[in-house]
Protein backbone atom coordinates (compact mmCIF):
# COMPACT_ATOMS: atom_id res chain seq x y z
CA UNK A 1 0.00 0.00 0.00
CA UNK A 2 1.05 3.39 -1.35
CA UNK A 3 -0.92 5.80 0.38
CA UNK A 4 -1.69 6.20 3.93
CA UNK A 5 -3.90 7.92 6.41
CA UNK A 6 -2.73 10.94 8.15
CA UNK A 7 -4.21 13.42 10.49
CA UNK A 8 -4.18 16.19 8.10
CA UNK A 9 -5.93 14.19 5.81
CA UNK A 10 -9.66 15.88 4.77
CA UNK A 11 -12.29 13.48 5.88
CA UNK A 12 -14.47 13.40 2.67
CA UNK A 13 -11.18 12.85 1.18
CA UNK A 14 -10.34 10.08 3.52
CA UNK A 15 -13.94 8.57 2.83
CA UNK A 16 -13.48 8.51 -0.82
CA UNK A 17 -9.71 6.98 -1.15
CA UNK A 18 -10.52 4.53 1.47
CA UNK A 19 -14.01 3.54 1.04
CA UNK A 20 -13.40 0.30 3.56
CA UNK A 21 -12.28 2.32 6.21
CA UNK A 22 -15.99 3.85 6.70
CA UNK A 23 -17.12 0.80 8.51
CA UNK A 24 -13.95 0.94 10.72
CA UNK A 25 -14.92 4.84 11.64
CA UNK A 26 -18.68 3.89 12.48
CA UNK A 27 -17.63 0.98 14.47
CA UNK A 28 -15.86 2.98 16.49
CA UNK A 29 -18.59 5.77 16.58
CA UNK A 30 -16.27 7.97 14.99
CA UNK A 31 -18.60 8.91 11.92
CA UNK A 32 -22.38 7.86 10.58
CA UNK A 33 -21.73 8.04 7.38
CA UNK A 34 -26.10 6.27 6.95
CA UNK A 35 -27.94 8.96 9.58
CA UNK A 36 -26.63 11.74 6.56
CA UNK A 37 -24.55 14.03 8.75
CA UNK A 38 -21.66 15.88 7.00
CA UNK A 39 -18.44 15.73 8.65
CA UNK A 40 -15.59 18.65 7.43
CA UNK A 41 -12.61 19.05 8.25
CA UNK A 42 -8.91 16.98 8.63
CA UNK A 43 -9.12 13.78 10.36
CA UNK A 44 -7.41 15.32 13.30
CA UNK A 45 -10.30 17.74 13.88
CA UNK A 46 -12.79 14.79 14.09
CA UNK A 47 -10.75 12.93 16.10
CA UNK A 48 -9.79 15.53 18.79
CA UNK A 49 -14.31 16.71 18.69
CA UNK A 50 -14.69 12.54 19.85
CA UNK A 51 -12.57 13.11 22.60
CA UNK A 52 -9.87 11.15 20.79
CA UNK A 53 -6.57 10.90 23.55
CA UNK A 54 -4.25 9.56 21.66
CA UNK A 55 -5.04 9.93 17.21
CA UNK A 56 -2.19 9.11 16.06
CA UNK A 57 -2.17 5.75 17.57
CA UNK A 58 -5.94 5.66 15.95
CA UNK A 59 -3.96 6.77 12.49
CA UNK A 60 -1.75 3.95 12.85
CA UNK A 61 -4.15 1.29 13.43
CA UNK A 62 -6.17 2.52 10.60
CA UNK A 63 -3.26 1.91 8.64
CA UNK A 64 -2.61 -1.66 9.77
CA UNK A 65 -6.49 -2.51 9.33
CA UNK A 66 -5.81 -1.30 5.44
CA UNK A 67 -2.60 -3.19 4.78
CA UNK A 68 -4.71 -6.10 6.21
CA UNK A 69 -7.84 -5.51 4.20
CA UNK A 70 -6.31 -4.09 0.83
Amino acid sequence: MNKKVTLDMEVEDLVREFPQLISYLMDRDIICIRCGAPVWGSLRELLESKGMENPEKFVEEMNQFLEKNS
